[in-house]
């Protein structure tokens, strides 16, 4: 549970399956947080086992590559209203940042399931997909498509996946990915059919699961990088893994994706993105180390985002709000291009910063969402309406 703007928001459910063996006695799961980590707790959920979950703060919001990637650069594409969705237990919330900016826990519009929401991801078209805790997969269509501000999403399927998986991403439009921790770290392939609406209630028949290279320590975990919109696999170690679609092979039992090396960061990142034209990854460390590949760009950061591709946008521990220049073709650092100047609230975090659009948008500590006009994205804009 997570407490903002006075109302409790259910974020993570974990459902044990653990018996009580015959010769131990066992009352039931019990829960601690980590004494110098707030986002991780130990869980113990029988007799002789005992994990350990670390949870990341990710901002879900729809973005323009998600139509690109679905084909949808031509003529009368679908416009991306930069909406954000946010899990309150059963209950998903939206809200179109480019039209509205409205408190939380208030909405938009909101979607209720069955069961409370593990993860939830956005598809091809700007789709949503959400994985629930009772083992249940629920396919959305695209929330605010005909403009109706009012009006939730509406399921299209609710299908019910194997095993206890605990991630979700959606790589490509007929084929979901998921992750699962039992017993050992594997990415699990869920085909989608043609038709998702005539196959509601029914199994998801997965493909063959590829095992993740882990440590010891595990993996930290499935996410989509902000910068291109890329799935990947972050791993403890720093290494980050492409989700990529695998060539069709004779076989019928080949795996329907592959794992690919695709960058190494000094440790792990509360969030990566990747840079356009292949100029690098960057990556946002727990300690607030920006790093640009092995090199660190600044510490102190405490949030990120792209705009269009183009700059860097950073806030940091000491309130500011920075830009910094994504050189075009360039495989060098991207360099500090300017400070805004005026003192942020401190706590507060960058949510988006939609393409097209001179504004930015941040979530304050008490939870309500602000928006600012950075001189920098001003002058941009008006300087590409001319």
């Amino acid at each position: 549970w997570h407490r903002a703007n006075y109302h409790w928001y259910l974020k993570y459910e974990f459902v044990s399956s653990a018996q009580a063996s015959s010769d131990a006695p066992w009352t039931g799961p019990s829960c601690i947080w980590h004494e110098s980590d707030p986002l991780s707790a130990v869980l113990l959920v029988g007799s002789d086992d005992a994990r350990v979950f670390s949870f990341t703060w990710e901002w879900m919001v729809s973005a323009p590559y998600l139509s690109a990637a679905a084909g949808g650069l031509a003529e009368g594409r679908r416009k991306d209203w930069s909406t954000v969705a946010s899990i309150d237990g059963k209950r998903l919330l939206l809200t179109p940042l480019r039209k509205m900016i409205i408190p939380p826990p208030m909405c938009a519009a909101s979607l209720e399931v069955a069961s409370p929401i593990l993860s939830a991801t956005w598809g091809s078209d700007g789709r949503l997909a959400l994985l629930c805790s009772d083992g249940s997969l629920v396919l959305c269509s695209c929330p605010f498509e005909n403009q109706e501000w009012d009006k939730p999403p509406t399921v299209q399927a609710t299908m019910k996946v194997p095993g206890r998986l605990f991630q979700l991403a959606w790589p490509a439009p007929h084929l979901l990915v998921a992750l699962s921790m039992e017993p050992k770290a594997v990415l699990i392939p869920l085909p989608l059919p043609a038709n998702a609406s005539a196959s509601h209630g029914h199994l998801v028949a997965h493909g063959r699961a590829v095992e993740v290279r882990a440590s010891s320590a595990g993996v930290v975990r499935l996410t989509r990088e902000v910068g291109q919109g890329a799935c990947v696999v972050q791993m403890v170690d720093g290494c980050i893994m492409s989700v990529l679609l695998a060539r069709s092979g004779s076989s019928s039992d080949a795996a329907l994706v592959q794992l690919v090396p695709a960058a190494t960061l000094p440790g792990p990142s509360t969030t990566v993105a990747a840079l356009a034209g292949g100029r690098g990854w960057i990556g946002l460390s727990k300690r607030g180390k920006l790093w640009w590949g092995s090199e660190t760009l600044a510490e102190g950061v405490t949030s990120l985002a792209i705009h269009e591709g183009r700059l860097l946008l950073i806030t940091t521990a000491a309130c500011r709000l920075q830009a910094y220049q994504i050189d075009d073709g360039s495989t060098s650092a991207p360099s500090l291009l300017c400070d805004d100047g005026r003192m942020l609230e401190r706590g507060a975090v960058l949510v988006a910063a939609p393409d097209e659009d001179q504004r930015v948008l941040m979530s304050m500590p008490r939870g309500n969402l602000e928006v600012m006009h950075p001189q920098l994205l001003v002058v941009r804009r008006t300087c590409a309406l001319l």
